[in-house]
């Protein structure tokens, strides 16, 4: 099956379904597939980022966190304001013990231009891995004035709350 449709230059071909099809695969396991399919994309067309990004997850599943944070990188050169792919380097950082690159690209995170948003959900998660509790804390709370009932932001404010602590003081707020 072809995920693409036909179009002139090829980097302007529609690759939508193709990262759809990926974004399945990716959730019952099948990496390789993934990895093999997005071959076809190419660099210069608007369904790069998305590529990269898919592949660094789909290595570092695989086990391969060298490349998956090769690939973070080359993603985030490309996007750098990109929240996703920040948290995606923290969180690969982080799994494979590289404290100094998990902290290089934390501290790229600009929280003052977050919104409630599913980057709002990933930048607590990180915080929480890193253990920045203080932060998730105030983030919180930031934004459960503007969506109270949100259970996702509760559910982060009670683990920022029971750890009650955080690594210093380094909050961004």
């Amino acid at each position: 099956k072809n995920f693409y449709k036909i179009a002139y230059p090829y980097e302007k071909a529609d690759f939508s379904s193709l990262i759809s099809s990926c974004d399945y695969k990716m959730k019952i396991g099948d990496y390789d597939w993934c990895l093999k399919n997005l071959a076809i994309i190419p660099e210069g067309s608007s369904f790069y980022v998305d590529k990269i990004v898919l592949e660094s997850i789909c290595y570092f599943m695989l086990g391969e966190p060298k490349k998956a944070l090769e690939l973070c990188d080359e993603a985030y050169k490309l996007q750098p304001d990109s929240i996703s792919i920040l948290c995606n380097a923290v969180s690969m950082s982080l799994t494979s013990n590289n404290v100094e690159m998990a902290d290089y690209y934390f501290n790229k995170i600009d929280f003052n231009a977050l919104t409630i948003s599913e980057d709002i959900y990933k930048v607590l998660l990180v915080c929480c891995e890193r253990g920045e509790h203080t932060i998730v804390k105030n983030l919180s709370i930031k934004y459960l004035k503007q969506k109270p009932y949100s259970v996702k932001i509760r559910y982060f404010y009670g683990i920022a709350k029971k750890h009650n602590t955080s690594r210093g003081d380094r909050q961004k707020l």
